[in-house]
């Protein structure tokens, strides 16, 4: 399972690759716990299923530069 990490415009800042599937759920949840996050898409391509989450607002990012 990928997890694509977006910034509030879409672009990618990070991509974790989760090799035990049975952690995704916990992974995403803690991930969008902060509030901050979004689930933004499921989708599949030829190397399975991967999700994108995205910040939810521009000025986050500029908390994580601080």
């Amino acid at each position: 399972m990928r997890i694509y990490i977006e910034d509030y415009f879409g672009n990618d800042i990070v991509v974790l690759h989760i090799k035990n599937i049975n952690h995704t759920e916990e992974v995403l949840h803690n991930i969008i716990e902060t509030d901050e996050y979004n689930i933004a898409d499921v989708d599949e391509d030829d190397h399975g299923e991967y999700v994108r989450v995205q910040l939810s607002t521009s000025t986050t990012m500029y908390k994580l530069n601080k």
